[in-house]
C-alpha cells in the first residue's frame, strides 16, 4: 500500500478542500480492488483514510489525529 498525497488541493489559493489522495495497492486483500474514486459529499476529514489504512495493516488504532485532525471512524469506503 502506498499513500501519495499533496498538502493543499489547489496550489494558487492553497485550498484545504477536494485535497488530492491516492492510496495505491491492496494491503493484502484488506483494500477495494479494483480501487475506487472517492470524493465526499460532506467534505469529511482526510484522517479517515489515514485511519483506515492504518486498520488495513491491521494495526488495532481505534482513533487517530488530534484536534482538528481527529476522527474515531475510518474512511469505510476504502475497505473490500
Amino acid at each position: 500500500m502506498i499513500l501519495a498525497a499533496s498538502d493543499v488541493a489547489e496550489g494558487r489559493s492553497h485550498s484545504l478542500y477536494d485535497l488530492p489522495i491516492l492510496v495505491c495497492g491492496r494491503a493484502g486483500g484488506a483494500l477495494k480492488h479494483p480501487g475506487i474514486h472517492y470524493r465526499s459529499p460532506s467534505r469529511e476529514n482526510t484522517t479517515k483514510i489515514h485511519l483506515a489504512l492504518l486498520q488495513a495493516l491491521g494495526l488495532p488504532y481505534t482513533e487517530f489525529g488530534t484536534a482538528g485532525g481527529y476522527v474515531d471512524s475510518p474512511l469505510s469506503e476504502l475497505f473490500a
